[in-house]
């Protein structure tokens, strides 16, 4: 944006297991993506979002209704050193290094890095869901080959999965913004690698079962998961891997429950403060009930 605009910030405080509705929401209301920080020792978490149109945050505020809300003016400058400081190189499992374009990082042998720039789609690797998805596709990278991103966000998992070894990789969003952002992404990430990934604009349901994948990677939200439980299910070859996450802890036994009657066995499952991700593995055969 450029810094002779004037720059406004809406942002609310929110229980994480709301961080995600509020961010839809949010994007939905205003058309740009939040940026979410939390302290190290809050229970909390802000969901703010950015615009240059008062106007249009002001009445995205109204609609909300949220208490605690608060709209205030930021100076360009001021927004963005603000902006950098909450963004640090980050260290996910064993290989994978995440770090902002602004940051300096020297990779160490076998390591993955990824940059990535915040604020222009989901998924920067701080929430614990993305985070889980990037242990499990890090874990499973020696073991499986095609990997299918749904909800791809900033395409921070596919690139990921590129460059520890997958290929093919899919990766598939229904908003055009964030296609458009996953490319981007994975262009400045891949350089002459880009017959690896490929970034579709295409809804979970348009999706055909065939060819199946060794991986599967859905972030979406448990009652997305539930209602696409079956197309999900198909999408994976069998003896293949799926990988769950933008669940609450409280939704694991559902989803658990859902899945094995599908013919998937857990086979990691995590929980870090409200959330939880989890991993299946699906039967070779289906087993008898």
């Amino acid at each position: 944006m450029p810094a002779s605009r004037p720059l406004w910030c809406f942002s609310v405080r929110v229980a994480p297991e709301e961080e995600e509705h509020v961010c839809n929401e949010l994007h939905e209301r205003t058309g740009s993506w939040p940026v979410v920080r939390q302290r190290p020792s809050s229970r909390m978490v802000w969901v703010e979002c950015y615009s240059a149109s008062r106007s249009r945050l002001r009445r995205a505020q109204r609609q909300m209704r949220r208490a605690g809300s608060r709209l205030r003016f930021v100076p360009h400058e001021d927004w963005a050193e603000n902006w950098k400081k909450h963004f640090r190189v980050q260290r996910i499992g064993k290989r994978i290094v995440i770090k902002p374009s602004w940051k300096r990082h020297r990779a160490r042998p076998g390591e993955v890095v990824i940059e990535l720039d915040p604020g222009l789609s989901f998924g920067t690797g701080q929430h614990p869901t993305t985070r889980f998805c990037l242990q499990m596709i890090e874990r499973l990278c020696d073991r499986c080959s095609s990997l299918l991103d749904v909800g791809t966000g900033s395409g921070i998992l596919a690139i990921a999965a590129a460059k520890l070894g997958f290929a093919p990789v899919l990766a598939v969003d229904n908003d055009p913004q964030a296609v458009r952002v996953a490319r981007a992404n994975l262009r400045k990430n891949m350089g002459g690698r880009l017959r690896r990934a490929t970034v579709l604009l295409a809804s979970l349901e348009s999706l055909p079962s065939s060819p199946k994948r060794a991986v599967v990677v859905a972030n979406l939200l448990a009652d997305l998961i539930l209602a696409q439980r079956r197309k999900l299910a198909a999408l994976v070859a069998p003896g293949g891997f799926l990988i769950l996450a933008g669940i609450l802890t409280r939704e694991t036994a559902q989803i658990r429950r859902a899945f094995w009657t599908l013919g998937f066995e857990t086979f990691a499952c995590e929980r870090t403060r409200n959330w939880a991700g989890l991993a299946f593995h699906k039967f070779e055969r289906r087993r008898r009930r």
